[in-house]
């Protein structure tokens, strides 16, 4: 027989802020910058883009809380992806490594790879994240190799080796590991090796 825990009565309940639960209009009218990222966090898929298009008529307050939204590493990607559409006409108002990620989630792929090598540290973060999205991270990957094969500008010594670290995280999808190991690639080729060569170098050179 199972047994259920009764609240006594003197114990308090601790008020939960949570609109995933709401399936009717919520009035928002009141609410401010910080109540409508609130709800962003928090909402279900409707609420979430009710809030953001309120958030995107706002001006430089809007943009900041959104920004946060972004950085914030426990909101879920659904929200980042809500804040990401909210400022898509203000992205080169947030820092690099927002307007990275907003772009990834906007689908802007070219837009990241014309940002060029101060972008790929931001890239390699999101990969080395076991945690983020598989579809972010297969943005990440494909952008990070393309500026590898297109661009100039970075040490290729400390990519390649950023690069080998990648490929110990367990992603689930092989596309991954292939615009990460073709990355590599690209940079063994400059000094006449292939990428299988490059990385057993570099684990030779880590347990030295």
């Amino acid at each position: 027989m199972r047994t259920v825990r009764k609240t006594p009565k003197n114990e308090a309940r601790k008020p939960q802020k949570d609109f995933s639960n709401f399936t009717v209009k919520l009035d928002m009218s009141g609410f401010d910058a910080a109540g409508l990222v609130d709800v962003l966090k928090r909402g279900n898929i409707l609420l979430r883009r009710e809030a953001a298009d309120k958030l995107a008529k706002m001006e430089e307050s809007a943009v900041t809380a959104l920004t946060g939204v972004l950085g914030d590493e426990c909101a879920n990607v659904s929200a980042k992806r809500a804040a990401a559409n909210a400022l898509k006409d203000n992205l080169d108002k947030l820092p690099l490594k927002e307007k990275v990620l907003a772009s990834l989630l906007l689908e802007k792929e070219d837009d990241v790879v014309g940002m060029g090598a101060p972008a790929m540290p931001y890239l390699i973060d999101i990969l080395k994240d076991v945690d983020s999205s598989s579809l972010l991270t297969v943005d990440a990957a494909k952008a990070l190799g393309r500026i590898i094969g297109e661009k100039s500008g970075y040490d290729p010594d400390e990519t390649a080796v950023a690069l080998s670290e990648v490929l110990k995280v367990p992603h689930e999808l092989e596309i991954i590991r292939y615009w990460v190991t073709r990355g590599i690639g690209h940079i063994a080729r400059a000094e006449g090796k292939s990428a299988e060569e490059l990385i057993r170098e570099i684990r030779l050179q880590q347990f030295q």
